[in-house]
């Protein structure tokens, strides 16, 4: 379901740089690999690599998935608030799995919407909740309460727990069997919402003061409206995030 918190990378320019309040504008481009466990019949891990590209400059931000601009926000950037879009790659082909097999392609979810954060010392509450524009629709609203702190002294570490409702149409779209679909032992389902809770550990480490090293591994547990779907075989997903960053600014 790809819902990394942006609080572990929102804080690395910041806490590991020590610089001023706006030392974390600037660009930093990289490579991540992201190895997760395939939930749709076939158990073993897989593994993606793609470039990664963070960039703010004042209000406007970029980190990787995702794009937004703080429309409103405290004079101390203790909060923020405004417009953001998110693409999520949790769309498949019928030619993934034996499961998918008759299946329509599902295209990946690419959400407009709104989010929020809220920084109480090393706290962060952050809030997200967005309209599928793509084909299948849907919506989700995502809540999450991370802790970063300082382990060392050019080490970031971030835990974080959170939950994501999904609405019918959403959940029906990636987890849902249509009556055309169906098969002998594949019978069409209709999801209704889900709710899919979810904990994530993360770290940082500077390398030096251009390069950054980051990880990050989440572990989701599927809801009932998602484990009954006859083309999932798996009750949770786990989700891993290396990557090496160069820090342009």
């Amino acid at each position: 379901m790809n819902m990394r918190s942006t609080a572990l990378a929102a804080t690395v320019a910041t806490t590991l740089s020590a610089g001023p309040a706006g030392a974390q504008d600037g660009l930093e481009i990289g490579v991540w690999a992201q190895p997760e466990n395939a939930i749709y019949g076939e158990r073993e891990w897989r593994q993606n690599v793609y470039p990664y590209i963070r960039w703010q400059k004042d209000r406007w931000k970029i980190d990787g998935d995702r794009a937004s601009f703080d429309l409103l926000r405290a004079a101390d950037g203790g909060w923020t608030f405004g417009p953001e879009v998110r693409v999520e790659f949790d769309g498949y082909e019928a030619d993934e799995s034996p499961l998918l097999t008759g299946m329509n392609l599902r295209a990946d979810p690419v959400f407009a919407g709104a989010s929020g954060q809220i920084e109480l010392g090393w706290l962060e509450l952050e809030a997200f909740a967005g309209h599928n524009v793509r084909d299948g629709g849907g919506a989700v609203v995502d809540l999450e309460l991370g802790l970063d702190a300082p382990l060392a002294a050019k080490l970031l570490g971030f835990a974080g727990v959170g939950v994501r409702y999904g609405n019918a149409a959403y959940t029906n779209h990636l987890y849902g069997v249509r009556a055309a679909e169906a098969r002998p032992g594949r019978p069409a389902y209709a999801p209704g919402a889900s709710f899919v809770p979810y904990f994530e550990l993360g770290a940082a480490y500077e390398l030096s003061p251009r390069w950054t090293l980051e990880a990050d591994i989440e572990f989701l547990r599927l809801n009932s409206a998602i484990r009954h779907s006859p083309i999932v075989d798996a009750g949770s997903r786990t989700e891993g995030y290396v990557g090496i960053l160069y820090r342009f600014h």
